[in-house]
């Protein structure tokens, strides 16, 4: 039977509202620009991680999506991150990727060509010039990666030339 969500939430006890009274850092806004003196808990929550994840509570939220890249701007800058994956299509998103590490093609119509109204804004936009910005400042070095296959046109387009150049004979069975 279908559960309501609502009707099962709890109120927080007294020792979990002081521990997040304690431990709870504030952030002061989701300006990719501004400093990162409020980012630090973060920095030191992530250690000597490699790998860190950035949700967020709803698709398209512009400050969610600006904080994002605020955040990896600061792993970046300050803990020598040097990839931005994301759930995007992995063909087209290195039509991004050659952007900001080129500077070759048009990153509107690259992100355009991701296929996904949720990554189409000017918050990826944004943080998509930055990294660009910042690759060609000499000061690090950013990767722009999609590691899911929501349409499999561009990663088919791939295989087949993939194919064609090394197995020519093969080509028809994999059309067929």
């Amino acid at each position: 039977p279908f559960v309501n969500e609502v009707s099962s939430a709890r109120q927080a006890s007294a020792a979990e509202v002081e521990w997040l009274r304690k431990n709870a850092s504030k952030l002061v806004t989701s300006d990719p620009r501004a400093r990162f003196d409020d980012l630090r808990p973060i920095g030191n929550i992530v250690g000597d991680a490699r790998i860190v994840a950035l949700g967020e509570g709803t698709h398209g939220t512009s400050e969610f999506f600006r904080m994002k890249h605020r955040i990896t701007n600061y792993l970046a800058q300050e803990k020598g991150f040097t990839v931005f994956a994301i759930e995007a299509n992995m063909p087209e998103a290195r039509r991004v990727n050659e952007y900001v590490l080129t500077g070759r093609g048009d990153p509107r119509a690259a992100l355009s060509g991701m296929y996904f109204w949720t990554w189409d804004t000017q918050e990826v936009l944004d943080m998509i010039e930055w990294m660009r910005a910042y690759n060609a400042s000499g000061k690090g070095r950013m990767e722009f990666w999609g590691f899911d296959l929501q349409t499999p046109t561009v990663a088919m387009d791939s295989v087949r030339a993939f194919v064609r150049r090394s197995d020519p004979a093969y080509a028809a069975a994999l059309d067929s």
